[in-house]
């Protein structure tokens, strides 16, 4: 048994399906994830529950439905609580779902089609465009992730464990998650770089569209970005350059890259106006902003469509300052890459 690790009770049975749910503190949003696994009628799997050492009432939430309940008695993260719940699968395919995600009744069907390929090994889906949030911040951070997975290819080297599934020989195989990884969320890209990168196919079926119960506002949205990004960078530092290019990995349209250039030129250049005051300075600010606002009109126009007119005009203020987030990250990221030598 994984240390500092406590067990439930389950029936024993072999499953097809193991859906494994690393949970710390969601009791907001676990019972809606877990009526809406047991509504899809699917006889053929096992549910695992993974309690971080959560201090609310989630796992007795868990505990009302029949899943296997694993506890840590120390937190210890959510690759470590993915790794858990997989080494205690007993499905041939394990699916990760988040404890704040609502899958659709079709989801595990859509799961065992595209696995009928033997060429694909994982499977993963994306948000849906709406949120059942009103809040701006919310609309505008959901629609942003559906909007970039929408970009990628079929074929991908990420592995979003919002709503993925892979084959436990080949997890088992890989070693799992890397637990170093802890509080940016960037385990899964490692992962998914890694088992890519030894020859596997992970497919992102754009039908596997689940709903995120994730409210936003601007503080955690510009921080999620930031975390983001600084862990990326530090992953591209540390492993990318001396893997071979596969040409099939992405994490953002050049749109977003090009973005985030600007967002740090803009600000130079207002802070040389402040300094100097130089009007120059502030037309050319003014010049990069609409070059910005122009390269992502496709994101912003998409979120207008899909939410309402006034989040093209609100998306092109927040726009700004979550690419700067975005940029104030890498900054980060290369610094720590420096200044650790190449550590977590």
């Amino acid at each position: 048994m994984t240390p500092n690790l406590i067990k439930s009770s389950y029936p024993t049975r072999q499953p097809r399906f193991s859906v494994v749910i690393p949970n710390m503190n969601g009791a907001d949003t676990l019972r809606e994830t877990l009526e809406a696994i047991f509504s899809t009628g699917y006889q053929d799997l096992e549910v695992i529950v993974v309690d971080d050492a959560s201090t609310d009432s989630s796992a007795l939430i868990a505990e009302e439905f029949p899943v296997r309940l694993l506890r840590h008695k120390l937190c210890r993260g959510a690759a470590a609580s993915r790794n858990d719940g997989a080494a205690a699968a007993r499905g041939e395919i394990i699916i990760f779902i988040d404890s704040d995600v609502i899958i659709p009744p079709d989801t595990i069907r859509i799961i065992e089609r595209d696995l009928t390929d033997p060429a694909v090994s994982g499977v993963i889906g994306l948000f849906r465009p709406g949120t059942r949030y009103k809040g701006f911040c919310s609309g505008y951070k959901n629609f942003y992730m559906h909007y970039t997975y929408q970009k990628l290819p079929e074929r991908v080297q990420v592995f979003f464990t919002s709503i993925a599934a892979i084959r436990k020989e080949i997890f088992d195989r890989s070693g799992g998650f890397d637990t170093a990884y802890r509080g940016s969320s960037i385990e899964d890209m490692e992962f998914g770089l890694r088992i890519t990168e030894s020859g596997h196919q992970i497919l992102l079926d754009q039908n596997l569209q689940v709903e995120h119960l994730k409210q936003y506002n601007l503080a955690n949205l510009i921080k999620t970005g930031f975390l983001r990004a600084s862990g990326v960078t530090k992953i591209i530092l540390r492993d990318r350059f001396r893997r071979k290019k596969s040409g099939i990995y992405h994490t953002a349209p050049a749109s977003f890259v090009g973005g985030i250039i600007l967002a740090g030129g803009i600000l130079l250049l207002l802070a040389g106006g402040i300094v100097s005051g130089s009007i120059y300075l502030y037309l050319a600010a003014l010049i990069c902003y609409i070059v910005m606002i122009t390269v992502n009109a496709g994101f912003l126009i998409s979120l207008a469509r899909h939410t309402h007119l006034t989040y093209f005009l609100r998306g092109g203020g927040i726009i700004f300052i979550d690419l700067l987030g975005h940029g104030l990250g890498i900054i980060s990221g290369i610094a720590a890459y420096l200044i650790k030598g190449g550590k977590y």
